[in-house]
């Protein structure tokens, strides 16, 4: 593990870079729009992710070449599916709302997912998931609105609505997958 770091610090600082990449990303993706367009956006942000994870996974990459290749085309087929259509629906919305209200409807993705894993695969959610769906929608809440509710009254949500038909149809094609692992 890291020097001197504990197993468990570790993974709490995973966490919390992830959860930064992930502000970032949609800070970034505002600050692009009308520069970059949403597909080259998508294909430039793998392709960077891509490079940064490949000193880590090309181990693992290459023990398991046989069984990907096998898989290749299932693999990219998910790959185009539930990375590209899912970024490229984000970075659009991102050309017509804030990095905030995109920030908000990202916070409210797993129950959308709980939803369809119920419909699509008959499977119950857990208690302990719904309390970190809802600890992560207070948290989002609290940043939001610097911790003045009458600021999150006051947010126009009708932007991430419009848009929402494009996020909730790259969450069903991405939930596909499990159909046809099925």
């Amino acid at each position: 593990m890291g020097v001197g770091v504990p197993r468990a610090g570790l993974a709490y600082l995973l966490l919390l870079a992830t959860t930064m990449c992930w502000g970032a990303n949609a800070v970034a993706g505002k600050l692009a729009v009308g520069h970059v367009s949403p597909l080259l956006l998508t294909q430039l942000r793998w392709l960077l992710a891509g490079l940064a994870a490949l000193p880590f996974a090309w181990p693992h990459l290459k023990r398991d070449w046989p069984q990907i290749r096998t898989h290749l085309p299932l693999l990219l087929a998910y790959g185009g599916i539930g990375f590209a259509c899912f970024n490229a629906a984000l970075y659009s919305a991102l050309n017509h709302t804030s990095a905030i209200n995109v920030v908000i409807e990202q916070a409210g993705m797993p129950m959308v997912i709980f939803a369809l894993n119920f419909i699509v695969l008959r499977q119950a959610t857990r208690g302990v998931q719904l309390l970190g769906f809802l600890i992560t929608v207070i948290g989002v809440a609290v940043v939001v609105s610097n911790g003045r509710l009458s600021r999150l009254l006051q947010l126009d949500l009708r932007p991430v609505l419009l848009h929402a038909r494009e996020l909730v149809l790259a969450l069903l094609l991405e939930n596909a997958r499990h159909l046809v692992v099925l």
